[in-house]
């Protein structure tokens, strides 16, 4: 590492068997070499705590720490101490194991200026998982935008630092920190960093359960305050309502905190349907509707034990299975092709593009791969393909990513009495050998909402898309009461 600052300061660097050694930063010669060092230590933090709770349970003269994110990971700040939770790999590929440490860097008391600025510019450059970087690349914002483009001219208006990707604008990304307020990133960078909060997270809410158990004799059951008897997804307003406020704790919310594609009639943001009261999934196999990202709890005290899971994003192994609502893929074995679908979104009256990912052992056998739908009722329901057949159009990508593909269909057109539908279909593909992974998902169309549809006069209100309209302001002496404009 080279910095050219005009004192010499002494940088204290942990070797990974996490002792330490010195040595001196290259800098200008001066008459007066500064006597300040900066410190780093490499903690193993097997139990994988947050920074703030690592921090609680390790400083015995505590101060008020601050958080901050070092390269996205979470980390504290006490005064001159940073503490960092992040991700080490054993080895760069996707069968490497995941571990959780905690970096400590400091520098010594009454230091000059200049160290403090060196110490500023350390936090804000350092960078962890360069390999892992350097492999994978970066990803995209998901859900991925609509917005129509062409390809010479590119994006433009709110869409000027999208790229012109087969015809729609994509924002490229390696944190979340860099996409759009609503989106977040798909890189492997971005969901190990979410992966290591989720455990973090899972860690200190399994803390809160054991504690509730010793002081009531049972793990907090749900009687009503849900839609489910005791059961609770982050999504839900009981994640917090009811299951936070017995606990005396505000519980976390996942990282992403979206439900996977929900059938049709079901909202499409909790996945219960009103009318039937029924879960899309009642939690069974799978606990969460396909593609979730998101936190599930589910009390059983008949047998004295409670369900606390996830959905991680990454295929590493480490991460821990007794809290997992699904498996990282769905595959027959371990051997056979990972199939990644995510959520598949769009629009009605719109072209519509999606992506999947497949990752194998061996090498894919592309010719091998299979869609298989009820693809005339797909066509009843407003599909309109790019070519003569049935079916959604799978292409490689122009960057030449052979791990991913697109899906795409020259536009739906749904009913205008539809506030969205749901497609299920299956992916099922070989590697050379002849072994198949398979894997369902579902892609969902909404019909846009307006301001006028929802007879919204001003306010906000969801566009049945995922996202809100902005219906203005009333004029003066008028009040915004439930979208309607109300005379004072």
């Amino acid at each position: 590492m080279f910095l050219a600052v005009s004192k010499k300061i002494y940088l204290l660097i942990p070797c990974f068997c996490l002792s330490v050694f010195l040595f001196s930063l290259p800098v200008q010669a001066v008459n007066d070499p500064s006597p300040d060092a900066i410190a780093i230590r490499v903690m193993p933090n097997t139990e994988h705590f947050s920074p703030l709770s690592w921090y609680n349970r390790n400083v015995n003269i505590k101060g008020a720490p601050q958080s901050l994110l070092v390269d996205g990971y979470e980390a504290v700040r006490d005064g001159r101490t940073v503490y960092v939770s992040a991700a080490n790999l054993s080895d760069n590929t996707d069968n490497a194991t995941i571990y959780t440490n905690i970096y400590i860097i400091s520098y010594n008391q009454e230091a000059e200026n200049d160290t403090q600025d060196i110490f500023g510019q350390i936090l804000s450059y350092w960078k962890f998982n360069v390999e892992l970087v350097e492999r994978t690349g970066s990803g995209q914002c998901l859900p991925v935008s609509t917005e129509p483009c062409d390809v010479a001219k590119g994006c433009s208006g709110q869409f000027a630092d999208h790229s012109c990707e087969n015809g729609v604008c994509v924002k490229r990304c390696l944190y979340t920190s860099d996409c759009p307020n609503g989106q977040y990133c798909d890189s492997v960078k971005a969901k190990l960093i979410r992966d290591i909060k989720r455990m973090a997270d899972l860690r200190e809410m399994k803390i809160a359960f054991n504690n509730y158990h010793i002081k009531n004799k049972k793990y907090p059951d749900l009687p009503s305050g849900s839609y489910l008897p005791d059961k609770t997804t982050s999504v839900w307003p009981s994640w917090n309502e009811t299951l936070g406020q017995k606990l005396g704790y505000r519980l976390p919310l996942d990282p992403v905190n979206r439900l996977g594609s929900c059938p049709a009639n079901f909202d499409p943001i909790t996945c219960w349907d009103e009318k039937i009261k029924n879960f899309a999934t009642n939690f069974k196999t799978p606990v969460l509707p396909i593609g979730s990202l998101a936190l599930a709890y589910e009390a059983d005290n008949k047998n004295d034990r409670y369900k606390l899971c996830a959905n991680f994003e990454t295929p590493f192994k480490g991460l821990p299975a007794e809290n997992r609502c699904d498996s990282y893929a769905v595959t027959p074995t371990e051997e056979a092709p990972l199939i990644t679908l995510g959520v598949f979104r769009g629009k009605s009256g719109t072209p519509f593009k999606d992506y999947f990912t497949v990752k194998g052992k061996y090498a894919i056998d592309w010719s091998s791969l299979r869609l298989t739908a009820n693809w005339g009722d797909w066509a009843a329901r407003g599909w309109k393909w790019d070519y003569g057949e049935n079916g959604l159009k799978v292409e490689k990508l122009p960057n030449g990513d052979e791990d991913i593909r697109s899906l795409s269909a020259r536009s739906v057109d749904l009913s205008s009495n539809k506030t969205f539908e749901a497609f299920d279909l299956t992916i099922e593909i070989a590697d050379i050998h002849g072994t198949k992974g398979t894997a369902k998902g579902q892609i969902r169309i909404c019909n846009q909402a307006t301001c006028a549809s929802k007879n919204a006069e001003c306010g906000k209100v969801a566009d049945d898309c995922g996202g809100t309209l902005l219906c203005g302001d009333c004029q003066t002496d008028f009040d915004c009461v439930n979208n309607k404009c109300i005379k004072l």
